[in-house]
């Protein structure tokens, strides 16, 4: 029975240290296990931050982005502004020189010769719609006739076209700018 006791406790000591043996082997492997985890942890941190840092220079350039299209919006706007005020000076230049080379001319329109306004091009359906300008004796519509100047000795009202209005006013600003005109100082 001694016998057996030494054969089991044999046993059980063989059994105890390839339980060790592989409690170790597995310690072993876990630790590597674990380094590798950690490193790849470090890895991924390390992304994380270059990733936050990438984002927050995209928000960045997202925000100067905008601000350069509102920019762009601000002055193509402004550019097509100007261009339409250079457009009304040149037709405004246009009918100024009509009206200078008209000097040698019979300046009074003929009903009958004028089918729409000459500054609207608004067509005519009857004599009545048609008024001709006190100064140039060209015909307009109505809305392109509205302008009035006093002349004369006794100040008499006279209708004109706005490009008149703007020759015999200095006054008030050209029917093609919104500004009054400036006063030298």
């Amino acid at each position: 029975m001694e016998e057996a006791l030494k054969g089991d406790i044999q046993m059980l000591k063989n059994q105890l240290m390839g339980e060790q043996t592989t409690k170790e082997r597995l310690e072993d492997t876990y630790t590597q296990e674990l380094d590798n985890l950690r490193e790849k942890l470090g890895i991924l941190e390390s992304v994380q931050q270059e990733l936050k840092l990438q984002q927050s220079q995209n928000d960045e350039l997202d925000k100067r982005i905008n601000a350069l299209l509102e920019d762009l919006k601000t002055r193509e706007e402004k550019i097509s502004h100007l261009q339409a005020q250079i457009e009304e000076l040149l037709a405004a230049k246009m009918e100024l020189e009509k009206i200078r080379q008209s000097d040698s001319e019979v300046r009074w329109q003929h009903d009958e010769d004028v089918p729409d306004c000459n500054t609207c091009k608004k067509a005519f359906q009857s004599r009545k719609e048609k008024f001709h300008c006190s100064h140039c004796g060209k015909i307009f519509c109505l809305e392109c006739s509205s302008r009035t100047v006093y002349s004369g000795p006794k100040k008499r009202q006279f209708k004109v076209c706005n490009v008149c209005h703007t020759l015999l006013d200095h006054k008030t600003a050209p029917y093609f700018s919104s500004d009054p005109p400036q006063t030298p100082s």
